[in-house]
């Protein structure tokens, strides 16, 4: 396995934010810490941290994580790719390839800096949309080549001038596309962070996954039509004393066929929201086309896989209606009809558990 290390920039003067925001608190721990954390947590080793202002502060905030603390003097006066070349001078030899990341960008997941690890090409920067993020991945020669570059716009210029070596990884981490440069942006970042705590995305990180998923409009459509549905029926269920968490089924409903078009679709989604940081939403979605099991009494999973059969495009439809399209499909395959009636069987099953609840 090829090793890994990282340099992080954290020189700069904070001029925007108004405050320190190496320090500021993220989580349980501060920007800084946070970041050093999630990179270890992913065996990136060795860890470089380039200070400058306020650099004793930083260092003696770091002083016990295991990171190489390297001081910019010339902070005042330097540019961040500056701060790379220290970092990258420090540890470049250690290294078969290095995660370039400035500080303020706390938020990216351990799974996208994985992805990012595990990719093998001399340049890896991660994408969405036409949105490019962190960390950067360069691999040895690119690190010495980074290094001796003199040209305009510091790493993005290096970039742009290695466009044939750049491979995009395509990822759906908010956190590896917003940094706190304002004190807007870090109120942004810290609610990003309490959407992971709770296991779904609410507000404003649900809006970003909708809008850089690339939904088509059917399918966004559809998915609307679910969400009310889902609400609905656990609406009903509270009515009964059976108490689900709303913002979890609707964030999970909106988000139900974000890997439409993709094999296994159901499997795709899950995938994106595990690696986004919503294991929750992420646990629903994997089984809103198959249910594992049926649960002796309806839950947020068993609700959005039934609001999902009873919605056909954005129309309410009974079982039987939604059904007998598949049936028609399957005709001729003796394998596809026993498919097709297992799936019919566990629908019905999962419909009368909903029923029975509600009859509490």
């Amino acid at each position: 396995m090829k090793r890994t290390g990282a340099v992080i920039a954290a020189a700069g003067l904070s001029s925007r934010m108004g405050a320190f925001k190496p320090l500021l608190p993220f989580g349980e721990f501060s920007v800084a810490g946070h970041l050093v954390a999630m990179l270890k947590a992913e065996h990136a080793d060795p860890i470089a941290v380039v200070t400058g202002f306020r650099g004793e502060e930083l260092e003696l905030e770091l002083a016990d994580s295991g990171v190489l603390l390297i001081r910019n003097e010339h902070y005042e006066t330097s540019e961040m790719m500056d701060s790379l070349r220290l970092g990258f001078g420090a540890i470049a030899e250690l290294c078969d390839q290095i995660l370039v990341m400035p500080v303020d960008v706390p938020a990216v997941t351990g799974a996208t800096v994985r992805r990012v690890m595990e990719c093998d090409s001399p340049i890896v920067r991660t994408k969405s949309m036409d949105r490019y993020g962190h960390p950067v991945k360069l691999d040895r020669e690119m690190v010495k080549l980074a290094m001796a570059y003199q040209g305009d716009d510091g790493l993005r210029g290096f970039l742009k001038g290695q466009k044939e070596l750049v491979r995009d990884v395509v990822v759906y981490d908010e956190g590896s596309f917003t940094d706190a440069d304002t004190r807007e942006e870090y109120r942004r970042l810290l609610a990003l962070n309490g959407s992971r705590g709770k296991g779904y995305p609410d507000g404003e990180a649900l809006k970003w996954l909708l809008q850089t998923s690339g939904m088509p409009e059917t399918v966004r459509r559809h998915s609307e039509a679910v969400s009310r549905k889902a609400l609905d029926m656990a609406v009903r269920l509270g009515r009964s004393g059976i108490c689900l968490n709303l913002e979890l089924v609707r964030s999970a409903a909106l988000l139900h066929d974000i890997g439409k078009g993709q094999p296994d679709h159901a499997r795709r989604g899950a995938e994106i929201l595990s690696r986004s940081g919503y294991p929750l939403a992420a646990e629903i979605v994997r089984q809103h086309h198959d249910l594992d099991c049926i649960p002796p009494k309806a839950d947020e999973t068993l609700v959005v896989y039934l609001a999902d059969k009873l919605v056909q495009g954005e129309r309410e439809v009974s079982l039987e209606e939604r059904f007998e399209r598949s049936r028609i499909k399957c005709a001729g395959s003796r394998e596809a009809m026993e498919h097709f009636e297992r799936r019919r069987l566990q629908a019905r099953r999962a419909l009368q558990v909903w029923e029975n609840s509600i009859a509490i």
